[in-house]
């Protein structure tokens, strides 16, 4: 299955993706890439950020990455 597939297949079950959620669970290490690769193939992914803490106990802001709902423009 190639990046792309893994990519929107999780996006599709997980209601979103962060890169580290990427890292992590799929092993991607270019998630904005991948991105760009949907978008470019008719995808309608969103990108907002987000705040998650670090180890730490930092608090930093992530892009989390979403399909955009039927119906909605």
């Amino acid at each position: 299955m190639s990046q792309k597939l893994e990519v929107l297949t999780y996006i599709q079950k997980r209601k979103g993706i962060t890169a580290m959620q990427a890292f992590v669970d799929l092993g991607i290490t270019r998630l904005a890439s991948r991105v760009y690769e949907l978008r470019g193939d008719g995808h309608l992914i969103l990108d907002y950020w987000i705040r998650v803490k670090t180890r730490a106990g930092r608090e930093v802001k992530v892009k989390r990455y979403v399909l955009q709902s039927k119906g909605k423009k």
